[in-house]
């Protein structure tokens, strides 16, 4: 099965360092394919100095972390789902943030797994939490 790993997942896996983050381990290891797009890294390097705060580690535990999340989630580069871009923004008019989560999704025909209950509010992609 495939699925796509919203960047509220790989947060909460980063700073709760508990069951979310042993569960995408978990998922892998029973053949679940995960997927993110290229963006999540922007996101991810964005909010590093968050990440450290709310976790309470420091930059090299994060990294640590992230490298191993990383090696469980394929990073998926914009060209690859590029042209699914557009039907993704007119599912989700107002937030441009979520995306190529969505356009991602569309192109590999699967589900998003993301915490955000507003992504539910269309009915085109399956959403799990």
């Amino acid at each position: 099965m495939k699925l796509v790993v919203d960047a509220n997942i790989v947060f909460a896996a980063l700073i709760k360092k508990g069951w979310t983050f042993d569960f995408i381990r978990l998922l892998s290891k029973r053949g679940f394919k995960l997927y993110s797009p290229a963006y999540i890294l922007k996101e991810t390097n964005d909010r590093i100095d968050r990440l450290e705060h709310f976790s309470g580690l420091n930059k090299t535990e994060i990294g640590f972390l992230i490298d191993i999340l990383f090696r469980r989630i394929e990073v998926v580069p914009e060209r690859k789902y590029n042209k699914f871009i557009k039907e993704a923004q007119e599912l989700l008019p107002r937030h441009p943030k979520d995306v190529p989560y969505f356009a991602l999704a569309l192109s590999l025909d699967c589900a998003i797994w993301s915490n955000e209950k507003r992504l539910k509010q269309q009915s085109c992609i399956s959403v799990v939490s």
